[in-house]
């Protein structure tokens, strides 16, 4: 929950998000009931800059240094729990949009997963970084930004060895 950064209505009245979302009538007729059918939330829009204009506020979300013993700490059980059951654990950190990109920031989980020995890609790539066609707001890849991305992808040698 904390992840989310719900407030306390949307953490104990379940309805209140619900509405909050206007999700309530898709649970009534379970509309969008198997909204991945691509594997993943594919967003075909184009970003509406002016709907949702370019800001930095994303930044605020992002963890801070006394967040760093816990994720590290959630990191290493996520670790094991995939050890235990027999499961190679990759990371790929994915684009955001330029705006919201901290060198500094953007380079510590590669420093986590380095700490414990987990494979590690950085696809935060310039050439899409810095495209706003590529997103549908400021932290997340339409569709065009996807195949753009896995594109990429396919080049990272650490990648291709891990899929062998």
């Amino acid at each position: 929950m904390n992840y989310f950064k719900f407030d306390n209505y949307e953490k104990y009245v379940p309805l209140y998000a619900l509405f909050k979302y206007q999700l309530f009538a898709d649970c009534l007729t379970l509309k969008n009931a198997n909204s991945f059918k691509a594997g993943f939330e594919l967003n075909d829009e184009k970003w509406d800059t002016i709907k949702y204009p370019i800001t930095a506020q994303a930044k605020r979300y992002f963890f801070k240094q006394k967040d760093i013993p816990q994720l590290e700490h959630c990191l290493k059980i996520l670790q094991n729990l995939c050890q235990k059951n027999n499961i190679q654990l990759f990371c790929i950190q994915t684009p955001a949009y330029q705006i919201t990109y901290d060198s500094a920031t953007f380079e510590k989980p590669k420093t986590f997963c380095a700490k414990l020995g987990i494979p590690f890609i950085d696809a935060n790539y310039e050439s899409i970084r810095t495209k706003t066609d590529y997103f549908y707001n400021v932290m997340h890849l339409n569709k065009k930004g996807v195949i753009e991305m896995n594109k990429l992808l396919k080049n990272e040698k650490e990648l291709a060895e891990f899929l062998k």
